[in-house]
């Protein structure tokens, strides 16, 4: 589902990432199984690797690590070991313009900068604003408690009992219907409702808020992200048990 250019730059590294992917099941005990779907539209690949957890529960398989291909290993450490499987634990983002907004003696009016992005159309609907926004939307129709985060699903680690409380398939068609209806009927405006659109990152965090499914937010230390606002590989002293390559510059850690 990737554009060419990142399609070019996986098969370039395919070999590096699948052959190190291999490396790291190996130091933790654990069987590699590289998922390769059937569809090739990007919201359904995406919804693949949340349903693959469900999957792998049901084929008997009690803790699983989903990596991203994108996910470079740069550790010894045991993930298994290293974190509490009774939780589902992943990176949890967070993106709130409450703090670009001030108040003046007319009564509260929108930061500037958060004013210019509506009026030039600058959000999509990956925007991790917008994803969150979306997911708020979707608990609101519903009167649940909202939060500024939206969890990343470039790496998901659990045990099988969170994974079943998720229940991602049997709520799958849900989040669907939440979303639509949110789409039309959200307290945010047109420039941004009209991004939100079916998303693995919103119906993963939509589902864990709703249900109050034990969660862990690992923060970056098992989901370093590179990408425009991250471009360089950590320091020396930075905890990066896990790089994931959003940005698809392998070279940066291959050479």
């Amino acid at each position: 589902s990737a554009p060419d250019h990142k399609r070019e730059k996986f098969e370039a590294y395919k070999q590096h990432l699948e052959g190190l992917h291999k490396v790291y099941a190996s130091r933790c005990n654990a069987d590699y199984l590289l998922i390769q779907p059937d569809v090739d539209n990007y919201v359904d690949v995406q919804l693949e690797k949340i349903l693959a957890l469900g999957d792998f529960v049901k084929e008997g398989y009690e803790q699983i690590c989903y990596l991203d291909f994108d996910v470079v290993p740069n550790t010894e450490k045991n993930i298994f070991e290293e974190l509490d499987l009774n939780f589902i634990n992943a990176l949890s983002l967070e993106r709130s313009y409450k703090g670009h907004m001030k108040t003046n003696d007319h009564g509260r009016i929108r930061d500037a900068r958060f004013q210019d992005l509506l009026d030039y159309d600058a959000f999509d609907p990956q925007n991790v604003y917008v994803k969150t926004s979306a997911k708020n939307a979707m608990l609101q129709l519903e009167d649940f408690d909202t939060s500024p985060c939206l969890i990343n699903t470039g790496v998901v680690t659990s045990g099988k009992e969170a994974i079943l409380k998720l229940d991602f398939e049997a709520r799958l068609q849900e989040c669907k219907d939440m979303l639509d209806e949110a789409r039309e009927d959200s307290l945010y405006p047109e420039e941004i409702s009209k991004y939100f659109k079916y998303n693995n990152e919103v119906f993963f965090t939509y589902l864990i808020e709703k249900y109050k499914v034990p969660f862990y937010d690992t923060g970056y230390a098992w989901n370093f992200i590179l990408d425009k606002k991250r471009p360089e590989m950590p320091r020396h002293n930075e905890i990066a048990h896990l790089i994931h390559h959003v940005n698809k510059e392998f070279e940066l850690s291959f050479g």
